[in-house]
């Protein structure tokens, strides 16, 4: 079962062409066919992490639209 900040999310992705594997509460954002990130879903907020870092942008659930920006420069 999705929460509202995760289907927004996942919807969103499926909207820019991208393939959603769902891990636990967390999605891996699959491009081009290439693994090119992931959204981590936490209690204090999201974090989006690229490929290849160790760490990820944190942000909180009321900042969808920069959410989503960090999303695109992934893809």
């Amino acid at each position: 079962m999705l929460f509202r900040s995760q289907e927004t999310i996942h919807n969103f992705l499926k909207s820019n062409d991208c393939k959603v594997k769902q891990v636990g509460d967390d999605f891996e954002i699959h491009y081009d066919g290439d693994h090119v990130g992931q959204v981590m879903f936490r209690k204090d907020g999201i974090t989006v992490k690229r490929v290849g870092n160790k760490f990820g942008k944190e942000f909180d659930f009321d900042e969808l639209g920069k959410i989503k920006k960090e999303i695109k420069s992934l893809i």
